[in-house]
């Protein structure tokens, strides 16, 4: 399950305040879970990049680690 940007979910009508309040966990403002997903390191960075206006730069050695288009390699990699 992948986090929601909650004003975004309920203008385009995805999901009424309602549901979000009920089935959804924050992890960030304005960043919701469904309530039965699971939070790892990837669905973290996801999530702290939705809250930063999907501008923010990711950065770290957990990030690199889940990047599968280097193929393991220590050189910068950037998947679309």
């Amino acid at each position: 399950m992948w986090p929601v940007v909650g004003t975004e979910a309920v203008a385009t009508g995805a999901l009424t305040r309602g549901s979000l309040r009920w089935n959804y966990t924050a992890v960030y403002p304005n960043v919701y879970l469904p309530n039965n997903a699971r939070r790892d390191l990837y669905i973290n960075t996801v999530s702290a990049w939705l809250w930063t206006g999907r501008k923010g730069i990711v950065a770290g050695r957990g990030p690199l680690r889940r990047c599968t288009a280097c193929g393991g390699s220590r050189t910068p990699c950037q998947s679309s």
